[in-house]
């Protein structure tokens, strides 16, 4: 994962093309290779690492944001294409919240230095409410979840 944590203005092109190789170009390198052995078998299963911020963009990360957001549409796609071959490979892609990759900590510290303490406490707020949200979800919640990512 690479990423950086600044405003869109503060942000040079330099930095967005090492966040979108490294992001998203890795795993697509890497689905490649893997499609490489996988479709003449008609056999295996591809896992892309999404991000919760393929979904929802959040300030300060956009370049981590676009390139996650790249990496879920080119699973969709690819999604799309191995149906249309009626493929035995597969592929899903797991979006795990923001919480668990350590962003939030590393949020909080650049609000604590931008903001001071209350903006902090504010986002400190923001991400203990997720993983309260993700530790207490039921069943039907977590099924419903993971319908929108399921293997092929």
């Amino acid at each position: 994962m690479a990423a950086t944590l600044a405003f869109v203005h503060e942000t040079t092109a330099e930095d967005y093309r090492r966040v979108i190789e490294v992001t998203h170009l890795g795993q697509v390198h890497g689905t490649l290779a893997a499609l490489k052995r996988m479709r003449p078998r008609d056999d295996g299963v591809i896992v892309m690492v999404g991000s919760a911020l393929a979904y929802r963009g959040i300030p300060l990360q956009a370049g981590y944001c676009a390139a996650k957001h790249a990496t879920r549409g080119f699973a969709d796609a690819l999604r799309c294409e191995l149906m249309h071959e009626d493929s035995g490979v597969r592929i899903t892609t797991s979006h795990g919240i923001f919480d668990d990759q350590g962003v939030t900590r590393s949020y909080v510290w650049w609000l604590t230095k931008r903001r001071g303490a209350l903006g902090a406490l504010a986002a400190a707020a923001g991400g203990a409410a997720l993983t309260w949200r993700r530790a207490n979800r039921d069943r039907a919640a977590l099924a419903q979840e993971a319908a929108g990512s399921a293997p092929v």
